[in-house]
């Protein structure tokens, strides 16, 4: 794992306002900014400490800590929803800043009776709190030795290169008129209004700067000049913007379909709940499972009218290409990677609606020696080392929590079959009962009289505006199937 170092920036700061005009900056900082989009969304929220500001996201994820792990297939499937792997963990080790959660870095989990366990010792997990095929606990922690990257290769662009990075996270190639393209778009024409300022940023200040990148359009003033006020406030679209254009999918009968009921207001169409069963349910979880670059695809990435300015990072992925001094991306696959990051392995549930835009990523390549002295200390991708007790290494599987008998198969689901779930208009996931029913009723202060059901299916195009719904508001429901120009047409199958 790359240590976790500082970052030198040189900010170039408007006198008379004290706001950020650009950064002069390496390589290392543009892959920091660019590893944001292969984040997964809970991760993001934990990250942020729950305060994203996106939409309803913060209150499914907190409605998810609430939910009592009985509901779950397994306890690791809590987990794997509030601590979502990343399917580029092992790439991003390398960074130059370590502003994960866990500053161990990347690590799996071995039986708790490893490397002694009789049933079989290759089973692995990305979670503390997985079963065994023996029944014991998976929680002897197996560390990693990271393979390191070179200097010049860089992380995702090519090392030793030199980039501006604007305010709004907009990424320039360092050429001689760059600085003078960014002055005059903001309408700077005298350079003596301008000032330097070298700065360092480590984890801390990564973690600012990706909170700031969700909500505002200052990112850089904001996370890095400590004398101006924080943002506040929650992602909204403003009335006068236009909305995002979806990735355009037939919703046909063909399609897989999830069945549901809206509760709502006759009168004023307010959608109290929405009465799923666990597909339907697990299609929601799964957002927080979903790269930030994903998510950003599925919307079209336009971030300016949606997530603060961290779709002007996606942008600059797409839009990389080559300079005079050649490609600026390392290699075609870390492009990929960045615009359409995989879901971690194991991540995927059964039949999920959007599954054609989200692959699963396989297990990466990892071998451990079945040395009773040495296992938890020699994990790599190296297969054919021997350990210093010349003991052979053995390539190893994870196990799926999300399915019985510690098996390595993907699919599954987070939630229990066979019950019904109540998500309330803001996401907030619980089971259904009489009693919180009653909660709602009181909640919307609606009586029996005025409430209205309506049965909807719901294919890929709606599940896709309902992710959208997510990251902007907290009517998610309401906005999807009543919003200003939508009707709704009673047993129809969806809006038209």
């Amino acid at each position: 794992m790359a240590a976790n170092r500082e970052i030198k920036l040189k900010l170039m700061v408007n006198k008379g306002s004290d706001r950020v005009v650009y950064a002069e900056c390496d390589s290392k900082f543009v892959d920091v900014l660019f590893s944001f989009l292969t984040m997964p969304m809970g991760a993001i929220i934990h990250l942020s400490g729950k305060e994203t500001k996106m939409g309803c996201m913060d209150g499914l994820y907190q409605s998810v800590e609430a939910l009592d792990e009985r509901f779950f297939q397994s306890k690791a499937c809590k987990s794997m929803l509030l601590r979502p792997r990343s399917s580029t963990e092992l790439k991003c080790a390398n960074l130059a800043v370590n502003y994960v959660a866990d500053p161990t870095g990347y690590c799996l989990y071995g039986c708790s009776d490893h490397p002694s366990c009789g049933i079989n010792r290759r089973l692995v997990s990305y979670y503390n709190d997985c079963q065994c095929s023996c029944g014991r606990i998976m929680d002897r922690r197996l560390n990693l030795s990271y393979p390191v990257g070179s200097i010049d290769h860089g992380v995702f662009v090519q090392g030793k290169r030199d980039f501006l990075v604007t305010n709004d996270l907009q990424v320039f190639p360092l050429v001689a008129t760059s600085s003078l393209f960014i002055m005059k778009k903001i309408g700077i024409k005298d350079g003596n209004s301008v000032e330097g300022r070298d700065v360092k940023i480590g984890s801390q200040e990564v973690l600012s700067l990706l909170k700031c990148s969700l909500h505002s359009q200052t990112a850089l003033t904001d996370a890095l000049l400590s004398n101006n006020i924080p943002i506040t406030g929650q992602v909204k679209l403003k009335s006068d913007q236009k909305t995002f254009d979806f990735v355009k999918i037939e919703q046909t009968d063909k399609g897989r379909r999830m069945m549901g009921k809206l509760v709502m207001n006759r009168s004023t169409k307010q959608v109290l709940y929405l009465e799923a069963r666990e597909d339907l349910v697990n299609q929601i979880l799964s957002f927080l499972t979903f790269p930030l670059g994903s998510v950003l695809k599925l919307i079209r990435g336009r971030s300016p009218l949606l997530l603060g300015c961290v779709g002007n990072i996606y942008e600059a992925a797409r839009d990389f290409g080559t300079d005079i001094d050649g490609l600026l991306f390392n290699s075609e696959e870390s492009k990929t990677e960045l615009l359409s990051p995989k879901l971690a392995c194991l991540m995927g549930c059964d039949d999920q609606l959007l599954i054609d835009h989200l692959v699963e990523a396989d297990f990466p390549p990892l071998y451990g020696s079945l040395c009773h002295y040495c296992f938890s200390a020699n994990i790599d991708t190296h297969q054919y080392h021997l350990c210093k007790h010349a003991v052979h290494k053995e390539k190893l599987k994870p196990i799926n929590p999300k399915l019985p008998n510690a098996v390595t198969e993907k699919g599954g689901g987070f939630v229990k079959i066979k019950t019904k779930y109540m998500i309330t208009d803001d996401l907030s996931v619980k089971p259904l009962s009489s009693f919180t029913v009653l909660l709602m009723m009181n909640k919307y202060k609606v009586t029996t009289d005025e409430l209205e059901e309506q049965d909807i299916s719901i294919g890929e195009e709606v599940a896709a505006r309902i992710l959208r719904a997510s990251m902007t508001s907290n009517t998610v429901f309401t906005d999807v199937f009543f919003s200003p120009g939508k009707r709704f047409r009673s047993g129809s199958l969806g809006p038209y």
